[in-house]
């Protein structure tokens, strides 16, 4: 391969750490070279798991008002493992979601597992990045459109550009200590604004007070 050919076949990004700057870009692929979709049946005795924009996959019993009904009918459910990624494109502004548990879960998804060695948590995030929703929306916007759920075939087409795992997990890394923040000053946040509530319900009278002093 020469130069030119493979100046073709990676990508650059327009930031990247010190330490990989010099290396060779990123090896642009498909989905269907690094993921395998796993689609095993009958685990009627799982945990039944459901996928959410906001927490991932999760065990359905954490949603409000869900009920399991009848095991019965969950032979059609596909099994999960932690560390698989779940597709729900019905809902497609970030679909792909990441699983920590074991389980089974509805027929309508897709789920897939590595086949490569891959740094989890940079996918977690490449699969919510705004270039690779934007492709979903483009290459699959028929059967979205439709209300029809997506197949393996249809999204082992789409493209996505690689780095090595070193570069992988230091993007991860970045990206994930920064959540770690943000999730600290919202909780922070969150209990400021608890102990403003409990300093006005104190501050003033309340509604028994104003009540009471016109008996």
């Amino acid at each position: 391969m020469n130069k030119q050919d493979d100046k073709q076949e990676r990508v650059i990004p327009k930031l990247r750490f010190p330490e990989f700057q010099t290396t060779l870009g990123w090896d642009k692929d498909i989905l269907g070279n690094l993921f395998a979709e796993r689609s095993k049946k009958n685990n009627l005795e799982k945990t039944v798991l459901a996928a959410t924009q906001d927490k991932g996959v999760i065990p359905y019993e954490l949603m409000e008002k869900s009920v399991i009904r009848d095991r019965k009918n969950l032979g059609g459910y596909k099994l999960v493992l932690p560390e698989d990624f779940v597709i729900s494109l019905r809902s497609f502004e970030g679909g792909f979601e990441y699983s920590k548990y074991e389980g089974i879960i509805s027929p309508a998804y897709v789920v897939l597992y590595p086949k490569i060695k891959i740094y989890n948590y940079f996918f977690r995030i490449y699969f919510k990045q705004d270039s690779f929703i934007q492709q979903i929306q483009n290459s699959l916007n028929n059967s979205l459109r439709d209300g029809k759920s997506i197949s393996y075939k249809q999204a082992s087409t789409l493209s996505i550009a690689l780095p090595q795992i070193e570069e992988q997990q230091k993007i991860a890394d970045c990206l994930s200590s920064i959540d770690e923040l943000i999730n600290f000053r919202e909780q922070k946040l969150a209990a400021l604004k608890q102990h403003k509530k409990g300093l006005m319900q104190q501050l003033f009278p309340s509604h028994n007070d104003l009540q009471a002093s016109k008996q």
